[in-house]
């Protein structure tokens, strides 16, 4: 999934940082992203050593530094009680590092809910349908839900 985000905003002009659980020597040398990394719209990192191969373990590990480098936490679908997402997650609910929004309503898994119930912010589709600005749309909603930004309030107008 994280590749296809990159690969998306790539093909979309943006900017994207990785954060890898592995194979970082490999990543940096793909031709998909060699381009990238040279025009510097791609930064790649990883907190293994370059030549560490992927397991599930620094995956889940590294999720931790996916969400502290973030301004929120956005779970679209996730299982309830099993798998990455759901871990990642929770473990940020507890830690509070930054402020999760789930996608809630119809069609979504069992943990969408579960994840709510914990903590986190509802996010409704049809909310976001009439916001020009997410990232601002995404700071009010945290904010008014009780949520710190994991931000500095001068910092409010950036990108996200």
């Amino acid at each position: 999934m994280d590749r296809e985000a990159m690969t998306a905003a790539l093909a979309a002009g943006g900017h994207v940082l990785g954060v890898l659980p592995g194979d970082l020597e490999r990543a940096a040398l793909e031709k998909t992203f060699r381009k990238a990394l040279e025009d510097e719209r791609m930064t790649l990192l990883s907190p293994y050593d370059p030549g560490a191969r992927f397991t599930v373990w620094s995956a889940m590990d590294r999720n931790k530094d996916v969400y502290a480098l973030s301004d929120f936490g956005v779970v679209v679908s996730s299982d309830f009680d099993k798998g990455g997402t759901w871990a990642g997650a929770l473990e940020n609910l507890q830690a509070r590092w930054v402020p999760l929004f789930v996608r809630a309503g119809p069609g979504t898994l069992e943990g969408n809910p579960r994840l709510v119930e914990r903590g986190g912010i509802p996010l409704n589709l049809e909310d976001l349908e009439g916001a020009s600005d997410w990232g601002t749309w995404l700071r009010r909603k945290s904010t008014v839900a009780g949520e710190a930004p994991s931000f500095p309030p001068e910092q409010s107008d950036l990108p996200i």
